[in-house]
């Protein structure tokens, strides 16, 4: 089997917001996946990152709450398209 898979954050580092739409149009149709970063709060304002082409959604609840000296565990989310489900397994 061959994927061919391309990872974005939403988000870099000063906190701009890159728009990939252009970016994923062209992946998906070439067969590239996409997989995004994305933060968990940004969602609530941003375009879900399926809707322009991402096959993989990814990331963590931090930033509700727990404070990162305090260690953790604090929950994270895998979002995927019905299509990929098959493709993983939960390792538990």
């Amino acid at each position: 089997m061959n994927i061919s898979v391309s990872y974005y954050s939403i988000r870099m580092r000063r906190g701009h917001i890159n728009d990939y739409r252009a970016f994923a149009a062209d992946c998906n149709t070439k067969a590239i996946q996409i997989v995004v970063a994305a933060d968990i709060m940004s969602l609530a304002l941003l375009t879900p990152p399926v809707e322009w082409g991402a096959a993989i959604v990814v990331g963590n609840t931090q930033r509700f709450g727990v404070p990162i000296g305090f260690g953790g565990p604090h929950a994270a989310f895998f979002a995927t398209k019905e299509d990929n489900k098959g493709l993983f397994q939960v390792v538990s």
